[in-house]
């Protein structure tokens, strides 16, 4: 299913109808209170976890009210903006309120991606993202976590991927935002090995890295313009909070990523071939903005599911659709885990 937020059916009985009223905000965007710059939350704990792979560091919340279920959420984060820039703050918005009282929610913080993080030792290897997916697995034995519904951004949306497809049993649905499930094509991988080089160099966050994690996360130059407060604080949070070397690790991992082998498997008749194994077998909520760089692969992302399992949303007049679309996003969420059958009180 396809939606794009500001043309949407009226009368289509879709999962996500309710989306027709008002989605669509014109004029340029002012963000007064970015999830950059909220700090504050209650109920937050973090562990950090052994895996084969290395040590993870998870921020975890419990339901605020008892709902005698096991619902679980487990988010990861997108390059350069680790759970307490982007995704915690967004769970503790007023509209993410009936999430917060029915999920417990498990923030996986990538491997030196913290804020202020040390340098990796010397002759610390860096997991692949193949990898980083089974640390995800490994998560949910830690905690005794059954099934969850997966939220990831970018590079995390990536990572969520891997293990629906690989774990499905794992997975009661994934929320998933600019999913790129190819390999890194010719101009990434070019200009993030110029920017790669630059921090080893410098060793320091770049004016080059800068351009790219904006461009990465709000969109072009235009784009950039209609935000810039917005761009600001981003700029603010990069050149002050992330390790460099870390982040290029991080990053190199996610440029040297396999293609996401997955295929839509269909009779002639239009409905999915029984037994098909190729694409994956849970429901996908496919999320992106219209000013987004990652338009283009969520949509080959989207022809590669089950059109039974599968919604795609694009809203318009935004980049991060987190910063300047939440209440719309955290709708399109409530709607997506009510359809997979969780109860919101």
């Amino acid at each position: 299913m396809i939606l794009s937020c500001g043309n949407i059916p009226e009368n289509e009985n879709i999962k996500l109808k309710s989306f027709d009223r008002s989605v669509n905000g014109g004029g340029a965007a002012t963000i007064s209170n970015p999830l950059l710059r909220r700090t504050y939350f209650e109920n937050v704990s973090c562990d950090t976890i052994l895996t084969p792979h290395g040590m993870l560091e998870v921020l975890t919340t419990q339901p605020t009210k008892a709902v005698g279920s096991n619902a679980t959420i487990i988010t990861f984060h997108d390059i350069g903006l680790d759970p307490e820039a982007s995704l915690l703050p967004f769970f503790h918005l007023s509209e993410m309120a009936k999430i917060l009282q029915a999920f417990k929610i498990f923030h996986i913080i990538a491997p030196g991606q913290k804020s202020r993080s040390v340098d990796f030792p010397p002759e610390y290897i860096f997991p692949s993202m193949d990898a980083l997916s089974e640390m995800v697995e490994h998560v949910c034995h830690y905690y005794g976590v059954q099934s969850f519904v997966g939220l990831g951004v970018g590079l995390g949306a990536n990572i969520l991927v891997r293990m629906a497809h690989r774990r499905p049993k794992f997975i009661d649905g994934l929320i998933l935002i600019n999913c790129d499930i190819s390999s890194a094509g010719w101009s990434e991988w070019a200009y993030s090995k110029l920017n790669l080089k630059n921090i080893k160099k410098y060793d320091k966050i770049t004016d080059g890295i800068i351009e790219y994690l904006l461009w990465y996360h709000l969109g072009d130059s235009k784009s950039l313009n209609k935000v810039e407060n917005l761009v600001s604080v981003y700029k603010q949070h990069f050149q002050t909070q992330i390790n460099c070397n870390n982040l290029s690790q991080l990053i190199q991992s996610y440029l040297n990523r396999s293609e996401i082998k997955l295929a839509r498997e269909l009779a002639a008749n239009g409905k999915t071939l029984h037994g098909a194994t190729r694409t994956l077998k849970v429901s996908v909520l496919n999320l992106v903005g219209d000013r987004s760089p990652h338009v283009d692969a969520t949509v080959k992302f989207n022809g590669k599911l089950d059109p039974k399992k599968c919604t795609w949303i694009k809203f318009q007049d935004a980049g991060n659709i987190l910063d300047e679309k939440p209440g719309k996003v955290a709708e399109a969420i409530k709607l997506f885990v009510q359809e997979l059958g969780f109860i919101l009180i």
